[in-house]
């Protein structure tokens, strides 16, 4: 029986920690999205929390997004405990003992705050998020009042009370989890929640996958120890003392231990090699985005100035559309390809005060500036995604990993200023 029940521990150890580490991996291995450049599925944003229209929390009087408060009272209370000695014999005792009861609970969330960080601000519907607060105030105090002796003899409160006050403080720096879908009114993206994690945190993604590892690595002993034990206990106890009795089971543990973390290895180059895939993919879009806004600019200043229709066919004709291979090198000439070509037409643009009025015109330079915005995000992603699938495999175990198992590497993707290239057009 003991060795069944071993055996179920292990087993219950080896799952919990599958998904503890399951949801470790999600914060570890999903680089940090700028709040600008939030695409579709999911995302990992740091940044300030931000809205317009705070509330007030209630004991603090603080700015929030989010906050709850809670008033307690001590009351006294009495039990009866037995106990049963090794002759059979029962004995009874009362205990007195103070507990903490809710008499008072407030609190207050918005719908969508905002997360801001250096390149912008991204939209999150807190609906159905998992909230990580932190504490705005915590004090107990003595309430006496009028009762008499008598009344008092016959009441269980203590006199003491607690308050305590936690939340989301405006400013507050974030760590959200979530899936970005777009509003189909506004046209922007946001984050919200959907199948997989839903987080809106104060504290650090270090912190989270620092706790999640601890627990990680406790599950793992118990494991082991339980496997050992389960093998140990299966037989007989004159048996335990015979090294034939406990090797099995340390076997077993090693070998379960061993691919385990060779699958989850496995798994996270896996996973970070795809990240960096769907972020060059990002870049890819925003990319062709880039090179449609060239012939329509041009198009529009050669409808203001016929001189300059030859110039401006060529530089329609130099349409910079992106190499078909996803090669970091041809896509970094392809970019500046259109950096020279924007400056073309953004010279041209100069030279006419009366296009900078057209609202054509200006709408594609909003177009333009926001296309550059999220270039500029997509690529950080990309080579975040790139530098952590770097370090993943140049660390063991990743390194074992990644020899026996190869995959293609991938090259950061240099700015060379192309992000930035576009002047400002003063309207």
């Amino acid at each position: 029986m003991g060795s069944i029940i071993a055996a179920g521990i292990a087993v219950a150890a080896a799952l919990i920690a599958w998904m503890i580490d399951r949801r470790r991996r999600v914060y570890a291995d999903q680089p940090t999205t700028p709040a600008a450049a939030i695409f579709a599925g999911h995302n990992e944003v740091v940044g300030a929390a931000h809205t317009h229209y705070p509330l007030t929390a209630k004991r603090t009087q603080t700015p929030a997004v989010e906050w709850s408060y809670l008033l307690e009272e001590e009351r006294r209370h009495t039990r009866t405990v037995s106990e049963t000695d090794a002759n059979g014999n029962s004995t009874s005792r009362t205990e007195t003992y103070e507990q903490w009861h809710e008499i008072e609970r407030d609190g207050g969330q918005l719908a969508a705050i905002q997360v801001v960080d250096e390149s912008g601000a991204a939209w999150v519907r807190t609906e159905g998020a998992k909230i990580v607060d932190r504490q705005f105030y915590r004090e107990e105090f003595r309430r006496d009042d009028d009762r008499g002796f008598f009344a008092k003899l016959g009441d269980d409160r203590t006199g003491k009370y607690r308050e305590t006050e936690r939340g989301v403080a405006v400013g507050d720096q974030l760590f959200v989890v979530g899936t970005a879908f777009l509003d189909t009114d506004t046209a922007m993206p946001y984050l919200a929640k959907s199948d997989g994690p839903f987080m809106i945190s104060t504290k650090s993604e270090d912190s989270h996958t620092s706790n999640l590892g601890t627990w990680l690595v406790v599950l793992l002993l118990v494991f082991a120890v339980a496997t050992v034990a389960a093998n140990a206990l299966a037989f007989s106890s004159p048996a335990l003392n015979r090294v034939q009795t406990w090797l099995p089971g340390v076997i077993v543990a090693l070998l379960g231990l061993f691919f385990a973390v060779w699958i989850v290895t496995f798994n996270r180059l896996q996973t970070v090699g795809q990240a960096a895939r769907r972020a060059w993919s990002l870049i890819d879009v925003q990319l062709e985005r880039r090179a449609g806004l060239i012939p329509n600019m041009a198009s529009l200043i050669g409808a203001y100035v016929e001189h300059e229709a030859a110039v401006l066919q060529t530089v329609t004709q130099e349409r910079s559309s992106l190499p078909k291979s996803n090669e970091v090198t041809a896509a970094n000439q392809t970019a500046t390809e259109q950096t020279a070509t924007l400056r073309k037409i953004i010279g041209s643009i100069e030279a006419l005060p009366n296009l900078k009025a057209n609202e054509n015109f200006a709408k594609m330079m909003n177009d333009l500036i926001d296309t550059e915005n999220r270039i500029a995000g997509a690529r950080t992603f990309y080579n975040d995604s790139v530098t952590l699938m770097r370090n993943r495999r140049e660390t063991f175990p990743g390194g074992l990993v990644a020899r026996l198992s190869p995959a293609p590497s991938r090259e950061l993707f240099l700015p060379n200023g192309f992000e930035r290239a576009t002047p400002e057009v003063r309207l």
